[in-house]
């Protein structure tokens, strides 16, 4: 079901045709609305990722210590793109992966890979209880 939702959307696999999309949401199925809704916020977190200024990576990788919610953030996104532990852990390791190459990785991802479920948990667990007010009050990031 999800390739075919996928296909509707416009996101077929290569080699496969694209198939017009229903031409209004209320023409698509549950699964369908979800997957417009997720492609459409990650077309959004690339563009504002491709905006992002090096002053605001600069920005975190000033932190001595980190605040709470910008630190779990980070580890978040480092254990997406597949860092080890011993690299996520420790601050002072973190924050030397804070540069442009970082930019780039993160527009590159792939959201539709297979994904690493340890890596995922890992994530998910650095994230849990963070709320977007708070982390957008702690940087400019």
């Amino acid at each position: 079901q999800m390739a075919g939702a996928l296909k509707k959307l416009g996101v077929a696999p290569e080699g496969e045709e694209e198939e017009e999309a229903p031409a209004d949401e209320a023409e698509m199925t549950a699964e369908e609305r979800e997957v417009l809704k997720t492609k459409k916020a990650l077309d959004g977190v690339v563009v504002l990722l491709k905006d992002l200024k090096s002053s605001a990576l600069a920005e975190i990788k000033s932190y001595n210590h980190p605040p709470k919610n910008t630190l779990g953030v980070m580890q978040g996104v480092m254990y997406i793109l597949g860092k080890s532990s011993k690299e996520v852990s420790d601050w002072n390791k973190l924050r030397l992966q804070i540069n442009p190459e970082l930019v780039t990785q993160l527009t590159e991802y792939d959201p539709e890979a297979p994904r690493n479920v340890k890596k995922w948990k890992q994530a998910q667990a650095c994230l849990e209880g963070l709320e977007e007010d708070q982390i957008m009050r702690e940087s400019i990031a």
